[in-house]
């Protein structure tokens, strides 16, 4: 009995380290690559030894699971038959930590049940943390750490060199509103919604100040999902977006260096002004890279180069050397270039599935009003899964760690909310 207890308290002490991990989390991301990989390989080997320890197979029994561990197999096998199985490993071999980081996020929720008020309270937190620091950079050039801005139009804060505090801020916020969706009474409690919609307001407008136009439609994407989705929150996202145009449009007018970064740079590169010959795609560099990917696509259009290997076989003179890069900056593009086909099908029948649900949720609230389809929790975990995997936009490297580790948050938080529904996964 003594040594049965001893066991129960080793493994609670084990579920509560790992706990405050998950909630640190948010602030790993916002410190970059090495903090966010540290965290998602000790939360990926947390749940894998449990799994296997307490033979926990019945989490890989989901569908959504099964399709993410095919597709990392099959990247695997596609690295090993490559032409530079080392370099292309350096993306495949390793990539199911992400799955597991996902599976360890369900684990530890269905396990520990106030981690999701925890979580909630810590992604405000950061939120909050690198908003106020990034309006401080703006305004005086240097962030609370006396960074300077990197560019004189481009807010960086904590991300220093790395310009993508549009893109956290962007990829987070519906996110963010899951964790609202999940706070019981929110609606009743106007010092709330006041606070929400003032902070909603300051997030919008320095996702504009960050000068990352990807970022800025990731946000009008989810901004617009959220009106028409989640009712609960539509009136709150409807009037925070309405002020914060109202301000984004005056900065844009008083100061013309971020109207001509953000409006008029982006219709030059769409070749929409008057003086462009043709339309290009999102950008002429940009288009250069997506025909290289479809020259290596169409060289093996089932199966791909590998993954990794764009920017070593981009230089060869049949897959067109004038759009090399590290990645073609296009997920599907990319999938196609490094996976084929039989890669690319896995992450086209999640994009499938996903606007399938949202699609079921539109026509549940504007055509069967008594009968919504989702919860609103579910609703912003998969908005936040449509702005990965939304086809018609520019993208980072699909198998980069920091945003993978974006991707693959909410999916563990939508496995939760899943178990909820149907108790497929039990407290172990």
């Amino acid at each position: 009995m003594i040594k049965s207890d001893y066991f129960s308290l080793k493994s609670l002490t084990a579920l509560n380290l790992f706990s405050f991990l998950l909630v640190m989390f948010p602030f790993a991301i916002a410190t970059g690559p090495f903090f966010t990989n540290f965290l998602i390989t000790l939360l990926a080997l947390y749940f894998l030894f449990n799994s296997i320890k307490s033979k926990i197979w019945h989490y890989y029994k989901n569908p959504l699971v099964i399709i993410m561990l095919l597709f990392w197999f099959y990247n695997i096998l596609r690295s090993l038959l490559s032409v530079n199985p080392t370099l292309s490993l350096e993306s495949s071999l390793f990539y199911g930590r992400f799955i597991f980081f996902s599976l360890a996020v369900c684990y530890i929720l269905i396990n520990n049940q106030k981690v999701l008020l925890y979580f909630g309270i810590s992604l405000w937190l950061c939120l909050a943390i690198i908003t106020l620091d990034g309006y401080i950079q703006f305004f005086t050039s240097k962030n609370l750490l006396g960074w300077e801005q990197i560019e004189p139009l481009r807010v960086s804060g904590f991300f220093k060199e790395e310009l993508i505090l549009g893109s956290f801020i962007s990829r987070l916020m519906p996110l963010g509103f899951f964790f609202i969706a999940c706070l019981p009474h929110f609606k009743t409690k106007k010092i709330i919604v006041i606070l929400s919609l003032l902070f909603l307001v300051a997030l919008d407008v320095l996702t504009y100040l960050a000068g990352e136009r990807l970022a800025f439609f990731n946000l009008i994407m989810g901004t617009v999902l959220i009106i028409f989705l989640v009712p609960d929150y539509r009136m709150l996202r409807i009037s925070a977006f309405i002020i914060s145009s109202i301000i984004i449009v005056y900065l844009s007018f008083s100061s013309p260096e971020i109207k001509s970064r953000m409006v008029d740079h982006t219709i030059t590169q769409l070749g929409l002004d008057a003086d462009s010959e043709k339309l290009n795609a999102f950008s002429p560099r940009y288009q250069t890279h997506y025909v290289s990917a479809l020259k290596m696509f169409k060289n093996n259009p089932l199966f791909g180069q590998g993954p990794k290997l764009f920017r070593e076989l981009c230089h060869k003179p049949e897959f067109y050397p004038q759009g090399c890069s590290t990645h073609p900056h296009q997920t599907y593009l990319q999938l196609l270039a490094e996976t084929g086909i039989a890669g690319t099908l896995p992450v086209f029948l999640l994009l499938i599935t996903v606007s399938y649900l949202l699609l079921k949720q539109f026509i549940s609230i504007y055509f069967l009003k008594n009968n919504v389809f989702l919860s609103s929790s579910e609703a912003c975990l998969l908005i936040a899964m449509m702005i990965t995997l939304w086809p018609f936009a520019p993208s980072a490297n699909f198998f980069t760690s920091w945003i993978n580790a974006i991707y693959f948050l909410p999916v563990g938080f939508y496995l939760n909310e899943k178990n909820k529904k149907n108790k497929l996964m039990l407290k172990i």
